[in-house]
């Protein structure tokens, strides 16, 4: 907050007063965690409106089979083109600055579609891939049979559990905090999207989480 007869005050004034606060109010800490231990305040500073998308549908959703290995040919179908073409017309407005995807092909496919009317930057990042199932290529409903005597914390074949996908994409969301981007759209998968939504909306127990559906190339907005 800046004071009427005071000196100008700009970001950089307000940040050191909340550090140098911080630092005389808690002598308790042994180091500085900033993430952790700065007020609310702070962290408040550096709002952003973040959009994330789900990619198009793809000729792996038309089969049921999983997909979390980036080299194999999973790609939009026609359907899958024209659901990123209608989002990308309802946020052709939108002043992204960057788009974050998966490593897998079909994130990018459709970030570049949507992209069409930003042309800004597009980066991969590995924490927002799929589910390493452990049956790639195989049916979803045979992955699905082969966690269910522990749907959460079941590894098959050396893939993740659900569990584990899910401290991976909280890992990447924490990190959202450290970035400067004002406005970002993260084009993501359902089993990763659904982790943003229990995050943000809150009231989702784990064992609910598969509860929640993102359909093809259906985004939501949080700020």
């Amino acid at each position: 907050m800046c004071i009427a007869g005071a000196a100008p005050c700009n970001l950089g004034h307000i940040i050191l007063l909340i550090l140098e606060t911080s630092i005389a109010c808690d002598k308790s800490q042994p180091s500085l965690d900033f993430t952790v231990n700065l007020p609310k305040m702070f962290i408040q500073l550096f709002t952003m409106n973040l959009y994330v998308m789900r990619h198009g549908r793809t000729n792996y959703n038309d089969l049921g089979l999983c997909n979390d290995d980036p080299s194999q040919d999973v790609h939009l179908t026609e359907t899958g083109i024209a659901q990123a073409q209608s989002a990308a017309r309802e946020l052709r407005d939108v002043d992204f600055e960057r788009i974050l995807v998966s490593p897998l092909p079909r994130t990018r496919q459709t970030a570049e579609i949507v992209n069409q009317y930003h042309a800004v930057p597009i980066e991969a990042h590995p924490d927002l891939a799929d589910i390493r199932s452990g049956f790639e290529g195989r049916p979803v409903c045979n992955y699905f049979a082969a966690i269910s005597h522990d749907p959460l914390r079941m590894r098959v074949n050396g893939g993740e559990s659900l569990l584990d996908h899910k401290q991976r994409v909280l890992r990447f969301i924490g990190g959202l905090k450290m970035q400067q981007d004002k406005t970002l759209l993260v084009v993501a998968h359902e089993e990763t999207l659904r982790v943003f939504v229990a995050y943000f909306e809150g009231g989702v127990e784990d064992s609910r989480l598969r509860d929640i559906h993102v359909g093809n190339c259906e985004y939501r907005h949080y700020v």
